[in-house]
């Protein structure tokens, strides 16, 4: 395995010196690629250090995670929905989710067959909560995480809702638009 100025991780045949693959990494490869437990580590330029199998990059993976109601209250029960897919959209089924809340563990998930994974709890005290899942990679896949708030209040708060059609008066076959706050 050899870096290069110009951006990319070579994998060549030891006996022959072939090219076998390389990879893209973003900017130039200056430090030396390392090997252990089958995969081979390589920083670059690009302020990244990536992960290689021997057929390859790992994977990149992606975390997206709502919380249902935010705000809440004391005593509601919050939903956490998240799901884990490649960065092309492909589900990641039966994976193990870490649930930190303020860093702390909290828990872990298992994505189902579509990488959907969900958990719900009652909240007790007031505060802003830093919920974060985090997926710790495999074989296949690169590792990742994402982070959301909770806030949670003593009592409901009040809101208005704003809103006005635009045109108005509204024409036929005209297009519309409701704006709101």
């Amino acid at each position: 395995f050899v870096g290069s100025d110009d951006g990319y991780l070579y994998a060549l045949d030891g006996n022959s010196g072939a090219l076998l693959s390389k990879y893209y990494t973003g900017n130039k490869v200056e430090s030396s690629p390392a090997i252990a437990d089958g995969m081979v580590f390589v920083g670059s330029d690009s302020n990244r250090v990536m992960a290689f199998r021997s057929s390859g990059p790992l994977t990149p993976t992606k975390i997206q995670l709502s919380l249902t109601p935010n705000p809440a209250v004391i005593g509601n029960l919050v939903t956490l929905l998240g799901n884990l897919r490649t960065n092309t959209n492909s589900p990641i089924p039966g994976a193990a989710i870490s649930i930190l809340v303020n860093s702390a563990p909290s828990g872990t998930l298992t994505t189902n067959s579509t990488g959907w994974f969900k958990a719900s709890a009652t909240v007790t005290s007031v505060g802003n909560y830093n919920i974060t899942a985090v997926y710790a990679g495999s074989s296949q896949y690169d590792r990742s995480r994402n982070s959301t708030i909770l806030i949670v209040n003593s009592q409901r708060i009040k809101t208005v809702i704003y809103a006005r059609i635009v045109p108005n008066p509204a024409s036929p076959n005209v297009a519309t638009t409701l704006d709101g706050v």
